[in-house]
């Protein structure tokens, strides 16, 4: 199985400056798993939708910042049927996402 890392946004002190990084954890149990980990990194701050196409899978890890990717990543495993695992802020994303859709549907 495939799995899309998303990455954790680090905040810098630069404000055209992000950061993103991979819990190498959460990667290392995957792969003991015999998972194959795929890394989603930006493209300018785009997200590069090719790259999702080959994931099985995404984990969402815990951060502190939500980003509109996460989003748009979540939105495309609901609609390609791709399982998910939240963990903390990836959680909240998924939560968050069910309250836009409800609010979007009044």
């Amino acid at each position: 199985m495939k799995i899309g890392i998303v990455p954790n946004v680090k905040i810098s002190n630069n404000p055209y400056e992000y950061k993103y990084s991979f819990i190498n954890s959460y990667c290392e149990k995957l792969i003991n798993n015999n998972a194959v980990i795929i890394g989603i990194l930006l493209n300018n701050n785009k997200l590069p939708y090719e790259i999702l196409s080959l994931c099985d899978g995404f984990l969402f890890p815990g951060g502190i910042k939500l980003e509109k990717f996460h989003f748009e990543i979540l939105l495309y495993a609901i609609k390609n049927k791709k399982r998910v695992l939240g963990i903390c802020l990836g959680m909240q994303v998924m939560a968050y996402f069910g309250v836009l859709i409800d609010l979007l549907k009044k």
